[in-house]
C-alpha cells in the first residue's frame, strides 16, 4: 500500500532567494528593512570596539568588512529599483558608521572625505555599473545578447 501525503504551505509574502528578500511588488523595501537590523546589530558591535579603544582606521576595515559589503551583495538585482526613501535609509546606515568611526567631526560629506569613502548611493551604482559592463563586454554571457 502506498501513501501519498499532500500538503500545502501558505505562499510567503516576502521570500528570501539567494539572500535577498523578494516582495510581490518587486520594491524590495522588505530587503532594506532586513539590511538595516543586520547593519544596525554590527554598528552596535561597531560601537563597543570603537570604547575599546580601536582606532579609525580600523574601525573602517571593520565597517567595509562586515557592514558595507552587506549592501553590496547582489546589488545590481535589487539597487535599481529601490525608492529614495530606501535609499536614504541605506545611507542613514553609512552616516552613523562614520559618526562612530569619526565622533568629531560634524559634517557627513567631511567624514567622508577623511575616510576615502563614497556615498552609499555612488559605492552602488558604480557596483551596478562595473557588473553590467563585464556583462555587455563579454561575449560568452548568458545574459549577454
Amino acid at each position: 500500500m502506498e501513501i501519498i501525503l499532500f500538503f500545502s504551505l501558505p505562499p510567503l509574502s516576502s521570500p528570501k532567494f539567494l539572500g535577498v528578500v523578494v516582495d510581490n511588488k518587486l520594491t524590495f523595501t522588505n530587503h532594506v528593512d532586513y539590511i538595516i537590523l543586520k547593519c544596525s546589530q554590527r554598528l552596535y558591535l561597531m560601537s563597543l570596539l570603537k570604547h575599546m579603544a580601536m582606532g579609525s582606521e580600523a574601525l573602517k576595515t571593520f565597517y567595509v568588512a562586515n557592514i558595507k559589503s552587506l549592501f553590496a551583495h547582489a546589488c545590481p538585482a535589487w539597487y535599481n529599483l529601490l525608492s529614495d526613501t530606501d535609499k536614504t535609509r541605506l545611507e542613514r546606515i553609512q552616516r552613523s558608521a562614520t559618526r562612530i568611526m569619526l565622533p568629531f567631526s560634524d559634517d557627513y560629506e567631511h567624514r567622508l572625505d577623511n575616510l576615502a569613502l563614497p556615498t552609499i548611493s555612488t559605492f552602488l551604482h558604480i557596483s551596478c555599473s562595473e557588473h553590467f559592463t563585464k556583462i555587455a563586454y563579454d561575449d560568452h554571457h548568458p545574459l549577454n545578447s
